[in-house]
């Protein structure tokens, strides 16, 4: 598409980012499932922190056409994602499930090996459903879901990377850069774009402490205990770990 736009100093304004390309896309051929997908992920990509909740919430307008056209896993994940992030646990609950519905191992496997990668993995998706079904107060369900979540972690945290421009990534608009995002390739000169990426919100530390959460509200004292030891050997300090852990102490006498 980008190569029939008029090469020409008009139309460099309107072509500044590729959200405009995904959108004009959009409007040429909105029966294309991967356009609005992509155009999504423009307005918010749902693996990134502290966004814009307006933003998301046009993020998942886009997606649910793109559902609407074609139900694809990468598709139900952004919408866990975004949903997860607004703290509307019901929606993301039905959106991680529809995306285990959708998963395919093939697939998964086949998107792993190419340079452009469609979020497809079963630990993003068992964990997000564990987390929201946290939220619902799900807990046994939400056990569940957290412990297939933990064997199929990955070791190392995968980063998500995009190249951008200083004025068009999607915290050019603040001051400074979340926590978990930085620049991997600085923006270079002549607007020459940069790398920038962001590691995951919840890792493997994370990830046991809500299974430490569950295991409290479950009243199962002795397992709440360990399993907050076990995200404080992960490096997860935070300060409602150390609550969690000493109520769970005390309950086990």
């Amino acid at each position: 598409m980008a190569y029939h736009v008029q090469r020409s100093s008009a139309s460099v304004d309107h072509w500044r980012s590729n959200r405009e390309l995904w959108l004009h896309a959009t409007q040429v051929q909105g029966w294309n499932h991967r356009w609005w997908y992509n155009y999504a992920q423009e307005l918010a990509d749902g693996a990134w922190p502290d966004l814009e909740s307006d933003r998301r919430r046009e993020a998942v307008a886009a997606l649910e056409k793109a559902r609407a056209i074609y139900p694809a896993v990468y598709v139900d994940i952004a919408r866990g994602q975004h949903h997860q992030a607004l703290g509307e646990f019901k929606l993301a609950s039905l959106a991680w499930k529809d995306a285990l519905r959708h998963h395919s191992s093939q697939f998964e496997e086949e998107s792993s090996n190419k340079l452009h990668q469609l979020p497809s993995e079963r630990w993003r998706i068992t964990c997000g459903l564990g987390r929201s079904q946290y939220h619902e107060r799900k807990f046994k369900l939400a056990r569940k879901s957290l412990e297939e979540c933990l064997k199929l972690l990955p070791r190392n945290k995968p980063a998500s990377c995009v190249r951008r421009q200083n004025s068009n990534h999607f915290y050019a608009n603040l001051t400074r850069l979340p926590v978990g995002v930085w620049w991997h390739q600085p923006v270079g000169a002549r607007g020459q774009p940069g790398v920038l990426c962001a590691l995951p919100s919840c890792w493997r530390g994370c990830i046991m402490f809500h299974i430490a959460l569950v295991h409290f509200e479950l009243q199962q004292w002795p397992e709440a205990a360990n399993q907050c030891q076990s995200a404080h050997d992960e490096k997860h300090a935070s300060v409602q770990l150390f609550l969690v852990w000493g109520a769970a102490l005390h309950r086990t006498g």
